[in-house]
């Protein structure tokens, strides 16, 4: 299967448990694979024992964002690049590959003062993931402080890119109102749609888990992505995806 349209990306990909500089040359790289279709998403993460796995100190995962945003900006630049951080030194070097083009850097997180203010101040945009039962209205409140907060430092927040990853879990039965958003029969997961388009949502990226038995196989899954497609669209009276199936429905 080759595409030329679909966008590549990562969501989320925990900056910590990396190097910097390597993680910008092998994002470079890629982007130039894809013709600049890379979209690089980060977060700080959460598990402590999962970065004292890794040989990183839990308390330090926020500053070591920071410092891999600060290196990507520095080796994707002009060179020659030099830059001195808590873990890399970079001293007058030529570094390639560059991205093919500007690669938007996204940030997941809940809505804390911190993670708006990372979004607010440096990034292109923000990953979301709606919980419990206020899941949008939680969502809609926390985008509205990042665009906020954005405009206060003197960046555009029509720039701003807001990509909602929904995990979905489909039953049998209607789910109960306490629900967590795309958790519940098709109708409340068009209806969860529907939603996150009116909070502000630029893109939806819907996880279908491979959940047994509703997707046992890739034609049942297809299904019932391009079920959900065309009743959103008929429900919004327009259409808010483009597709194109031809033969064996491969994304462009």
């Amino acid at each position: 299967m080759v595409t030329s349209h679909v966008r590549l990306g990562t969501s989320v990909l925990i900056a910590a448990q990396h190097i910097p500089f390597q993680l910008a040359k092998t994002i470079a790289t890629i982007d130039q694979i894809s013709e600049g279709r890379f979209v690089a998403g980060f977060g700080a993460g959460w598990s402590k024992d999962e970065m004292r796995a890794a040989g990183v100190d839990p308390n330090l995962r926020g500053r070591y964002l920071d410092e891999t945003l600060d290196v990507l900006a520095a080796a994707w630049g002009p060179d020659p690049v030099s830059y001195q951080g808590r873990r890399t030194i970079v001293s007058n070097a030529i570094v390639g590959p560059k991205p093919a083009s500007r690669v938007p850097v996204l940030i997941g997180g809940g809505g804390t003062p911190r993670t708006i203010e990372r979004i607010a101040s440096r990034a292109d945009g923000w990953l979301s993931i709606p919980f419990g039962s206020k899941g949008f209205q939680e969502i809609e409140s926390t985008w509205n402080k990042i665009r906020e907060r954005a405009v206060e430092l003197g960046r555009s927040a029509e720039h701003l890119e807001h990509i909602v990853c929904a995990n979905m879990t489909l039953t049998s039965e209607l789910a109960g109102a306490e629900r967590t958003p795309f958790v519940g029969t098709i109708d409340q997961i068009v209806e969860d749609v529907v939603a996150a388009s009116e909070v502000g949502v630029d893109e939806l990226i819907i996880d279908l888990n491979l959940q047994d038995p509703w997707f046992t196989d890739s034609r049942k899954m297809l299904d019932t992505a391009l079920e959900i497609f065309h009743r959103v669209n008929k429900t919004l009276k327009h259409t808010v995806a483009d597709i194109s199936l031809s033969g064996s429905s491969e994304p462009r």
